[in-house]
């Protein structure tokens, strides 16, 4: 860990970075069907109000990206996880919304995944003015603890679209729109930037 901040450090002396010039970029599994809840019922009851769905469901990530106008990008493939050509995608979506150059650049924190820093990755951020610091290995659940917010908000939004279509499977076409009001509720600006 001290040498991770050591080279945050030495990044943010020879930058000097404002807020606005730093990025946190994880990617989410925001799939089709959740994990069902336990139901605690009284001893003897046999109506439970609420319906899950019973499918195995598919995987959609999804990247938001703290404190960016339009900072949400739903990306799917076929092998139903993130790879390079994706994660340019999200690097593209990124520079659309900000400003950054060779010699102004921003910091935009990553976990370790190989996608991530792949060759064409990497030379698109040193042309575009992107400096991509890894985060060190099995910590990026600890500091980036707003996903429990998420994953709480998310299935309120499931539930909520299950009431409002009842008989309707969650498809890979919904995801983005359930997404999106609990993205905006379990990301709000003030709590990221804490």
């Amino acid at each position: 860990m001290e040498n991770f901040y050591d080279q945050v450090e030495v990044l943010n002396k020879k930058y000097d970075f404002t807020d606005d010039e730093i990025f946190n970029i994880n990617e989410t599994n925001d799939p089709t069907v959740l994990d069902s809840e336990k139901v605690i019922v009284e001893t003897g009851t046999h109506m439970v109000y609420s319906k899950k769905g019973s499918e195995r469901g598919i995987n959609v990530t999804m990247f938001p990206m703290d404190t960016v106008p339009h900072g949400w990008l739903p990306l799917a493939n076929q092998s139903r996880w993130m790879d390079k050509g994706c994660f340019l995608l999200v690097l593209k979506h990124l520079r659309s919304q900000i400003f950054g150059s060779p010699t102004k650049p921003v910091l935009v924190f990553v976990d370790g995944h190989s996608f991530h820093v792949s060759y064409s990755v990497v030379m698109y951020c040193k042309e575009q003015g992107i400096k991509l610091q890894t985060l060190p290995p099995h910590i990026s659940h600890g500091s980036q603890t707003f996903y429990g917010p998420f994953r709480r908000y998310l299935k309120q939004g499931h539930d909520e679209f299950m009431r409002r279509n009842p008989g309707k499977a969650i498809t890979i076409y919904d995801v983005p729109i359930i997404s999106k009001l609990v993205i905006e509720k379990a990301f709000p600006e003030h709590t990221i930037k804490k």
